[in-house]
């Protein structure tokens, strides 16, 4: 060091260092159901410096929370982390995402629904309880990235009465939300009900309909509450369908006049509570097949089905019947088609609110109607098809107005009846199966049904073409059936027996059901059994099959009294001055029947004749004639006996 240098001052400063930004990220975790929570969290760590690792860089412990911590039930939860501490990192957290799915292995894609069973859906003996928990699993199974997943392509449902049970609402996961709960269909999965559930080999062609109804129904047992909509179908544009069902006791919400009361996103879709209480389409495909759909009811217009957002609906074989529209003017109480395609074939239309059934509402709305009916008003004014937008065709149907309400709104018509009564068994006890005798009979069009595709039965079960050509309606009319029978008489006491003059055309059992006047007579065992002498009306009936309608024809029987014979018996006396006394006299009978004795009989013997007081020897031939008897059951022959007084010394000579 020189002597002109010299050391520089020291000067101080202020260093800050400041924290690493560490992001904590919760794993996402697949876990299948078996009724526990999930305890394996894990979670990744991003920004780690200067070889820093957990166990190093950080006080306090990681804790989890969010919906995946209590989660035991299919669905997609939340995984919070936090916990953590740390002087040299700023930590951020990231959520994960516990999915809970099934390991169920369905065959053939089927998951089995039988109401009360506890199973996991994979056959009749393993089946879920509930419609609820079928389509939960559908959707698990189908969502699912598994490559060893089966995927469900339908669900058969037994017998029963079965409520919506989880909230449709996106990201709900399955929760009850009471009122809005609803059937939410998973894309390409089928739903059939009618089923037994307990037959071997069923299958969907031999399932009986009517036999083993299968409900769907709003009313909600636990709450006594009923949801806005029973089915939703949203965004799905596979091949959905829903067969076999009976669709009842929707009802949707109410809102102002053109309203819809509150929205809920279903699958990305706003979907409104007043539309559509039983069936609600929005965006998607949808077949529906031999259903019920009744007593289902809007605050605003449609009340059984809305429809709409660039649907295709279409409709076989189904009955619709006391839906109804219940804001002021409000019509559609079927349907209300708004932006969609919607072909209906062999249904019958049978609500009874002064409304229209169905209403087109939009300029795309397209509505085609083949071999169907709608309910006839003897004030033809209203109940049928309201074009307020759209096109409509209607073909080889019954509507009831006449054909010029229809062609003056622009209607494209062919083959059609109008303004009569169509013939309907019984239509207030909701009664829509059609009389031998209907108008509608053998009206169809064969070409508009194509039973490979839509079965080949009608909605009770049986056969759809009985006759050659399709009736209208979901209802095929049976061939009647013709009894020949003539009026009968037989005597009181004949043995059981039937009446062999009594036949019918198509050799099926003939069955006697009831007599007009049951103390003459009574049915045992199939045969008439006479019990008392007089005339009745019988019945006879033959049951239908599911080609012969049921019949039945009376004729009257008439049961003459059996004759008895009452003779007096031979009477010897010594002659003793003494005639003899009545009570000396006695008879005997032929001919009592049915077990008959004495006792049956009324009034008190009387004799009468050339011996009757008679004190002389002789021999009164004959001369002792009985009478004064009588009875309902029997015609009296009375025959005389003898009477001898004989002198005291000459007895027995």
């Amino acid at each position: 060091m020189t002597a002109n240098m010299m050391l520089a001052p020291q000067t101080d400063f202020l260093l800050t260092v400041n924290k690493a930004t560490l992001t904590v990220t919760a794993d996402n975790k697949l876990f299948f159901e078996n009724g526990s929570v999930f305890k394996d969290f894990s979670v990744s760590y991003t920004g780690f410096v200067l070889g820093d690792t957990p166990s190093t860089a950080f006080g306090g412990a990681i804790a989890y929370g969010g919906t995946a911590v209590t989660a035991t039930t299919i669905g997609n939860y939340v995984i919070t982390p936090s916990g953590l501490t740390s002087l040299n990192y700023n930590i951020t957290y990231n959520n994960g995402k516990l999915t809970i799915e099934s390991d169920v292995q369905l065959t053939d894609g089927t998951i089995y629904v039988k109401k009360g069973s506890a199973g996991k859906g994979t056959s009749w003996d393993d089946a879920l309880g509930e419609v609820a928990e079928g389509l939960k699993l559908a959707y698990s199974l189908n969502t699912s990235t598994r490559p060893d997943v089966t995927k469900a392509n339908k669900i058969y449902v037994a017998k029963g009465t079965y409520a919506p049970q989880y909230s449709p609402k996106d990201s709900s996961n399955f929760a009850d939300e009471d009122t809005d709960n609803s059937f939410l269909l998973v894309d390409g999965v089928k739903i059939y009900g009618g089923f037994d559930g307990s037959i071997a080999n069923e299958s969907i062609s031999n399932r009986q309909i009517q036999k083993n109804k299968t409900i769907l129904d709003s009313y909600n047992p636990v709450t006594g509450q009923k949801v806005h909509h029973i089915v939703i179908v949203s965004n799905s544009t596979g091949d959905n369908e829903i067969d076999g069902f009976t669709i009842m006791n929707g009802a949707g919400g109410f809102g102002s006049w053109m309203g819809a009361g509150a929205t809920m996103t279903i699958k990305g879709k706003p979907i409104t509570q007043a539309f559509g209480s039983g069936i609600r389409v929005h965006s998607s495909n949808l077949n529906i097949k031999n259903c019920t759909i009744t007593g289902n009811s809007s605050g605003n217009q449609a009340g059984a089905m809305y429809i709409t957002d660039v649907s295709n609906v279409s409709v076989f074989n189904t009955l619709f019947y006391n839906n109804s529209a219940d804001h002021y003017g409000a019509s559609g109480t079927s349907m209300v088609i708004s932006e969609a395609n919607v072909k209906i074939y062999n249904s019958t239309f049978g609500d009874s609110q002064n409304s229209f059934q169905i209403v087109t509402d939009h300029v795309n709305a397209n509505l085609e109607v083949y071999n169907s009916i709608f309910r006839y008003f003897a004030d033809p004014t209203h109940n049928d098809i309201n074009k307020s937008r759209g096109t409509i065709t209607v073909k080889n149907s019954f509507l009831p107005n006449a054909e010029t309400f229809y062609s003056s709104k622009g209607f494209v018509l062919a083959n059609n009846i109008y303004n009569v009564d169509p013939g309907f068994i019984d239509v207030n006890a909701n009664n829509f199966a059609l009389k031998t005798s209907s108008v509608v009979v053998d009206k169809g069009d064969n070409s508009f049904y194509n039973t490979a595709i839509y079965h080949d039965k009608d909605i009770a079960d049986d056969k759809r073409v009985q006759n050659n050509t399709i009736d209208m309606g979901c209802f095929e009319s049976k061939l009647p059936q013709t009894i020949t029978a003539s009026d009968l008489t037989k005597n009181y006491g004949d043995s059981d027996f039937v009446n062999e003059a009594v036949t019918v055309n198509t050799g099926l059992a003939l069955t006697y059901t009831k007599s007009s006047n049951t103390t003459v007579l009574a049915i045992v065992n199939g045969k008439i059994h006479t019990q008392n002498a007089g005339t009745t009306t019988i019945t006879v009936a033959v049951a239908g099959n599911e080609t012969y309608a049921p019949t039945e024809k009376t004729f009257v029987l008439t049961i003459a009294k059996a004759n008895l014979t009452v003779k007096a018996n031979d009477k010897t006396k010594l002659a003793n001055n003494l005639a003899m006394s009545n009570a000396d006299y006695d008879v005997s009978y032929t001919g009592f029947v049915n077990g008959d004795d004495r006792s049956k009989l009324t009034g008190s013997l009387v004799y009468s004749g050339n011996a009757i007081g008679k004190t002389e020897v002789g021999i009164y031939t004959d001369g002792i004639m009985p009478g004064g008897l009588s009875s309902n059951n029997y015609n009296f022959i009375y025959n005389a006996g003898t009477l001898k007084i004989l002198p005291n010394a000459c007895i027995n000579k």
